[in-house]
């Protein structure tokens, strides 16, 4: 008798624990979830004031992004009033400055053997392959199969890695073979572009290659300056973006 009653009593202080730990966890829980509403709202009400003030910082990346498209969409349209025909008083075409053909122009595409399959076959298969004869690549890898493609491929024996110094060989290599080649127009380009040559040498003709002319942008908002010297001067030098035009000047 005895045995039972106690038996009972450890059942109902079991159970009442159980039953206070039950509790305990679902009012945690309510807490949680009122905590979470309440920061929801004043997120939601924080930015709403934000936008009101003007404070919202992605509706400033948006107004930056947003004149850097207009920015873009002009210079579209500058490059494709390139040749266009420019009404004068009889509404003819402007003659160009400089009658230029596609033998005038050293195009130079720079690329790494690890891209060769990548993005040069898709260039030989594309513009290259109506333009062999003035566009000459420049890597720093053998490779019989891009060979077969084009005879205009040159191994510049420079480093594959992407640094200021190998950059800098390979930029030498070409312009090397430009002068060389006495071509009027010296055009770099970069392994991932593409090139529209007919709209390429109507830009071009409409300056005269005997002058100081670089057209494009580089590809840093300022200049860098070299780690070796020269005498007591320090050389700075503008570093060219991924694709850029060289007057010859002779």
């Amino acid at each position: 008798m005895l045995k039972n009653c106690w038996r009972k009593l450890l059942l109902s202080l079991v159970g009442a624990t159980l039953t206070c730990l039950l509790v305990l966890v679902v009012d945690q829980q309510k807490r949680q979830l009122v905590q979470m509403a309440q920061t929801d709202l004043s997120g939601l009400i924080g930015a709403a004031s934000s936008v009101q003030g003007g404070g919202d910082p992605s509706a400033k990346d948006a107004q930056t992004f947003s004149a850097y498209f207009s920015q873009l969409t002009r210079e579209r349209k500058d490059v494709e009033q390139v040749g266009a025909p420019s009404a004068g008083a009889s509404g003819a075409s402007k003659p160009p400055i400089e009658d230029i053909t596609a033998k005038d122009v050293f195009i130079a595409v720079k690329t790494t053997k690890k891209f060769h399959r990548s993005r040069m076959d898709l260039l030989m298969d594309t513009w290259i392959s109506r333009n062999k004869e003035q566009t000459f690549i420049f890597t720093d890898g053998e490779d019989e199969e891009l060979q077969k493609k084009t005879d205009n491929v040159i191994s510049t024996n420079c480093s594959a890695a992407h640094s200021r110094q190998a950059l800098s060989c390979k930029m030498a290599v070409e312009y090397d073979t430009f002068i060389e080649s006495n071509m009027k127009w010296f055009c770099h380009v970069d392994d991932d572009n593409y090139v529209n040559v007919k709209t390429l040498i109507k830009l071009l003709s409409r300056y005269s290659h005997t002058n100081d002319i670089y057209i494009g942008k580089p590809s840093l908002d300022r200049p860098i300056q070299a780690t070796e010297r020269i005498s007591e001067s320090k050389m700075v030098s503008e570093r060219p973006g991924e694709m850029f035009f060289l007057a010859r000047k002779n």
